[in-house]
Parts: structure tokens; sequence; C-alpha cells
């Protein structure tokens, strides 16, 4: 579909070409335009990574029908059909990879993660706050050791509806219909979704009102706002976080006038704050203490695929990677199922470690990789068994000359050759009858031949 490949190009064409150029970020502040220099790199890498994925969500759409093949799975990016999925972040990753991090995925929460992480990107597919398990073992994880940042994105937002609200003007007049109901599915499954959250949900991080109304977010506020034109972005907000005096506002969302006066907060609304984390352990100046981080973001919907393709999003995309430090270990948690807690101890019915996670602690993991190693080789030399053991062929009991070996042992044995002698001849004269035979032997034996 030509339309459908105009449409997911076209949000990129005032910012990227595949040739690398990029325009600078939009004058501002000083702090904006020294932010812009810092990540100028950092955004012209974002810029060709969104025309790639706008490219792959482009082709997935080149059909007789709007988009059959539409990938729609929230949360994914390392299997291969899910990695342009418009509501994955695949995209938030490679930007993280291309900022000089390493970056994997994980599916659980285990002891080896714990251990070798720095940064954890936790996004599930899951309306509800974490729950108290879940919060505990983030916690401990980022009181462990200082420098690690967790990053929460919030569920309440999907990218469907406004894929199909984009390409609806687009297609052709006869396909707009078949557009309209798809785009009818995709809300009406998301709002189903939405009525299964709790009124009241809560954790000690935050707490989200689900009563609120839908906003599109068109004006920015915060320390991440500069540099970003909000007049540009596409940010949605269902749900609304709130948080207590002690979190540091990153983003926000500013109410007008009469938005404040029906506000209960009478506050803008939040799209992203930072709380930090010490050690309970430390005993020195709590203004000099070490800490962590936790990033709560309010949905994805300036992070996910589809829209990254939007210049502004990623510039508060690439804010967000530079929160994080430099040269991290990330690890993205998939979403494609509920993420589980896996100990050794087994305890509070939580799933116990399996070996590959003892495989992954430091530098455990390694020892026991190169002893393996190591009795492999040796398995391999003292039992090269190719294939099923099978059984001899049973030796047959009629073998004359085997009769005839076994009694010239016999004989040598007795290390006498007269002997031995006296037995041949013995046996030629008496049981064959062939006393020339004896005869011939000897003359044979005199001459030397």
């Amino acid at each position: 579909m030509r339309s459908t490949r105009h449409l997911a190009l076209s949000g990129c064409s005032s910012r990227c070409n595949l040739g690398g150029a990029a325009l600078p970020l939009t004058p501002g502040p000083s702090p904006a335009r020294e932010e812009g220099r810092r990540n100028a790199a950092r955004s012209r890498v974002g810029d060709i990574i969104a025309c790639a994925i706008a490219v792959g969500i482009a082709v997935g759409g080149c059909s007789k029908t709007p988009n059959d093949d539409l990938q729609t799975q929230y949360g994914q990016r390392s299997e291969t059909r899910f990695a342009s999925s418009i509501n994955g972040y695949g995209v938030l990753a490679d930007m993280f990879a291309k900022a000089g991090h390493t970056v994997r995925t994980g599916t659980d929460l285990t002891p080896s993660l714990k251990d070798s992480a720095d940064v954890i990107v936790y996004a599930p597919d899951d309306f509800n706050p974490p729950d108290g398990p879940m919060i505990d073992w983030f916690q401990q994880w980022l009181e462990q050791k200082e420098g690690r940042t967790l990053i929460y994105i919030g569920r309440d937002f999907d990218a469907a509806p406004i894929y199909w609200r984009k390409i609806w003007p687009q297609v052709a007049p006869k396909l707009q219909a078949e557009v309209d109901r798809r785009l009818a599915e995709a809300t009406q499954e998301f709002n189903a979704r939405r009525r299964a959250m709790s009124e009241d949900a809560a954790c000690i991080w935050f707490s989200v009102d689900s009563t609120a109304k839908h906003r599109d977010v068109r004006k920015l506020g915060g320390p991440w706002s500069y540099g970003v034109d909000g007049a540009k972005v596409e940010i949605e907000l269902n749900s609304r976080i709130e948080t207590d005096d002690d979190a540091e506002i990153l983003l926000t969302a500013p109410l007008n006038a009469a938005d404040k006066s029906t506000s209960p907060q009478n506050a803008d609304d939040i799209l992203a704050f930072r709380r930090a984390f010490q050690s309970p352990n430390y005993q020195g100046i709590p203004l000099f203490a070490p800490t962590s981080q936790l990033i709560v973001v309010a949905n994805g919907s300036f992070l996910v695929n589809l829209q990254l393709v939007n210049k502004e999003h990623r510039k508060l995309a690439a804010k967000l990677i530079d929160k994080v430090g430099q040269s991290k270990r990330v690890v993205f948690m998939e979403a494609d199922e509920p993420t589980r807690i896996r100990n050794s101890g087994g305890r509070n019915n939580q799933e116990t470690a399996g070996m590959t996670d003892v495989l992954g602690v430091w530098p455990l993991g390694v020892i026991l990789i190169q002893w393996g190693i190591v009795m492999l080789l040796f398995c391999f030399s003292r039992w090269p068994i190719f294939g099923p053991p099978r059984d001899p062929p049973p030796a047959p009991t009629s073998d004359f000359a085997r009769h005839v070996a076994a009694l010239a042992e016999n004989w040598e044995l007795t290390r006498d050759s007269s002997y031995a002698k006296t037995r041949w001849q013995y046996y030629q004269e008496h049981v064959r009858g062939e006393p020339g035979m004896v005869v011939a032997a000897k003359r044979h034996m005199k001459s030397g031949k």
C-alpha cells in the first residue's frame, strides 16, 4: 500500500535522512543549547533508527487491505516478528546500544540479573502498579550498589488506535471503512483492558488515578522540556500518576487555568519523575551518600516504536538515556508474560533459581563453564563412542583355526621347543596319519628355508 508507506515516512521526513544529516535542536535557553550539543550525535542515531522502524512498519502495511499483519504486541523486542511492533521498545533499546550501552533482554527477576544489570527497563503489560514482592526486589537491587537505574514505564497507552487514525486519510476511499472497523476494534480492546484497573491503584512509589479523562498533551514543562517543541509532541495521558514531594519531577504536562480549577491537586500532570535510593548500610554524611535512582514514566506514548518516529519524542528518549550514565549494562524486561521472581531460597512462593541463573553469577559462571568444557573434552578422549552402542557378532564355534592358535599359545607358554616338536610330531603321525609330513618338515627346518 503506497499511501501507508508515505504516512510512515512522513513522520521523519522533516528531520531524518539516511545520509545522517540532522537539524539542530530548537533554539531556546542556554541549558537547551548545551544539552543539544551534548546529545547531537545520539539524536542523529535516533533519527536513523526511527526511520528504519518506520520503513519496517510501512512495509508491513503494503497489502491489498489495510495492514493485515500489523504487530501490536506490547513491550517486546527480542523476537524477530515483534521487533517492529508499534507497541514495542526495540527502537528505544537500539538507541541505548548506539549510546554506548550493552543491551540484552530478560524475562524474570533472578539472582544473576541482580548481580549483572546496571539499568533495568521495566515496561510490564499490566495496567496496575507493581505489587509488594516486585517492589521489594527492585528496591533491594537499587540499594545493593550505587549508580543503578530502574526505569518503570506505565502501561496505560496503546499505539494501535493512533496508527489507524493516522493512516485513515492516506488510504483509498474504499478502504476507509475497513480502517474505521479496525480503529474501533483497537479502541474497544484497549478500553476493555483499562476497565480492569483499580480506581485507587497505588504502590509505595506512586499512586494511579484511573478516573481521569483522556488528554492529548501539546505543552511540556520540567527540566526535560528544554529544547523540545511541546506543540509537536503526540503524547497522550489516560490515567495520571501522583507521587509525594520527595520525588524530582522531570517532565510535566502543564494544565491551563480551566483544568487547574477542576484538578484536585491543582497541579500539572506528571509525565516522568525521579526518586533517589541510598544504601541503608551507609554510615557517612547523607548528603554525600552514593545513590541509585528510580525513573517512572507515566506511559509509553513517547517511547514505543511508533511514537519514536516523532522527532520531539526522540529528544525526550535521548534525555532519558542520558540520565542513566555512561557504558551501562541495560536489561529490557520482556512483557509477553508476567515477570516472576526467582531466587535460590524458594521462600514466599517464589521460584527457585535454576542452573542457568547460577551460570550468570560472576565469576562462578565462568569457572563452571570452563570446567564443563574440560570435562567434555575428557569424555571425548576417553569414550569416543559414535552413534548408539551395538553388541559385536558372536564368534563362530566351528572355527578350527582358533583351536590351532590356542594350542600353539599353550605350547609357547611351556618354553620347551623339544616338547612342542614332540607333540606336533605325535599329532601328525597319530591324529592325521601323515608320517611323510614329519620327514618333510624336518628337512625344511634343517635347510633353513
